[in-house]
């Protein structure tokens, strides 16, 4: 493996990375902020109480189906280079989770199962451990081991306690395979080999 740069992580990188998701998984990867939509469902949100309005729009990247919404463009500089790409590969995540249950299956059990919700996103949360390990290796010469806190990431999804012990301990798995130096998730592994970090 080449010894790379933070430097090397460019907003052209990060545009290109999109572009090579949408063509492998076949989604559709937009800004919020661009979406008549989004402004529309962040205004809905804000009105049950669900989310502020801004923090929806500016804080939170959402996948529906194939259409992956970001709170960021990619390739801006709205967020550092190794923030859209674990973004990037969060979203994307989910849409490799749907493809194997199922788009209706996946929907269904997102929207009505706490538990089932928790231990998704925390499939998601590994992917962005894993680019970090790999983006920390490549440019530091050794990989960092994010620590994530699950019970409070989940507040805002209607997850319970248990929900949330269950949806750390993938996460804590996670991390004591990549202390090992394996990466677990295909999506982790694919991009880490797109970027030059494998």
């Amino acid at each position: 493996m080449v010894k790379r740069t933070e430097q090397d992580l460019t907003a052209a990188a990060v545009e290109q990375l999109a572009d090579r998701l949408r063509i492998q998984y076949g989604t559709r990867v937009r800004a919020k902020e661009e979406a008549p939509a989004m402004h529309a469902l962040a205004h809905l949100l804000d009105a049950l109480g669900v989310q502020d309005h801004d923090a929806f729009l500016t804080q939170y990247s959402i996948t529906l189906g194939y259409d992956v919404w970001l709170c960021f463009r990619p390739g801006t500089d709205q967020l550092a280079p190794i923030q859209q790409v674990k973004a990037l590969g969060h979203e994307h995540e989910h849409v490799v989770i749907m493809q194997a249950e199922g788009a209706a299956a996946y929907g269904m059990l997102y929207a009505t199962s706490p538990a089932w919700r928790a231990v998704c996103e925390a499939r998601c949360y590994t992917v962005d451990l894993e680019l970090h390990w790999l983006w920390t290796r490549a440019t530091r010469g050794r990989g960092v081991v994010q620590r994530y806190d699950m019970a409070a990431t989940l507040a805002p999804y209607g997850c319970r306690a248990g929900d949330c012990v269950a949806a750390q301990r993938v996460i804590d798995s996670a991390a004591r395979v990549l202390r090992r130096g394996g990466v677990g998730t295909e999506l982790a592994q694919r991009i880490g080999r797109w970027r030059g970090w494998l």
